[in-house]
């Protein structure tokens, strides 16, 4: 079991401007770092929120969000857990990127990675209809990566919420703390995303750490 220790977890209104986020995303983490942060965490899909998200599709490692991730966990000695955004997709025949988080450690070493399995499909009353589907590339494994210093940490995103299976899996392998970014809508997130997040907290008896999207687009 890990010693107590100050985690933070940064929401932010992303915009379709990649450059502004990634300094607002900066910032924040230079706070934690002054607020004696150990464990940082984004929100999902933080780089970029518009239509042109292949643009902003990345490697990872490689791209310009793992550097800057690797830089700032190295620079402040901490753990930073990157949220989620798009990675591109090594697959020449599929050209949906997937949704991919990063953990990063306080060398600033990339130790972690895991693509969104669970993909968000749904009709919202009061919302269009959304398919994650059609472009995004659902990922396959199950990941939990033991710290050895914040804990054994399994990660998530999102929509995955809502499979408990995930979770209890990750906690049968270990896990101590669950990452699930997050972008909620306000119709479902309103009314379930609280809810489901304290769920998977109390089935496994494990701390939980959801960083969402914020700010005017969901007042």
């Amino acid at each position: 079991m890990f010693e107590k220790y100050i985690a933070a977890v940064i929401q932010l209104d992303t915009t379709t401007c990649y450059e502004d986020n990634l300094k607002a995303a900066a910032d924040f983490i230079g706070e934690a770092h002054a607020r004696r942060a150990r464990l940082v965490t984004l929100p999902e899909n933080w780089t970029y929120q518009g239509n042109d998200y292949l643009d902003y599709a990345e490697e990872m490692p490689g791209g310009r969000l793992a550097t800057m991730v690797s830089q700032l966990s190295a620079k402040y000695g901490m753990w930073i857990h990157s949220g989620s955004s798009s990675e591109k997709n090594e697959n020449p025949s599929d050209p949906r990127p997937h949704n991919t988080s990063m953990l990063f450690n306080p060398k600033g070493e990339l130790v972690a990675k895991y693509r969104k399995v669970h993909a968000s499909d749904m009709d919202v009353a009061g919302a269009h209809a959304y398919r994650e589907s059609d472009h995004k590339c659902p990922g396959k494994e199950i990941v939990v990566y033991d710290t050895k210093e914040v804990g054994k940490l399994g990660l998530s995103i999102c929509y995955d919420l809502r499979f408990p299976e995930l979770f209890r899996l990750m906690a049968l392998d270990g896990a101590e703390v669950f990452f699930v970014p997050s972008s909620f809508y306000l119709m479902t997130g309103k009314d379930h995303w609280d809810i489901l997040l304290q769920s998977r907290a109390i089935e496994n008896s494990c701390y939980l750490l959801a960083g969402a999207q914020c700010g005017v687009k969901y007042d």
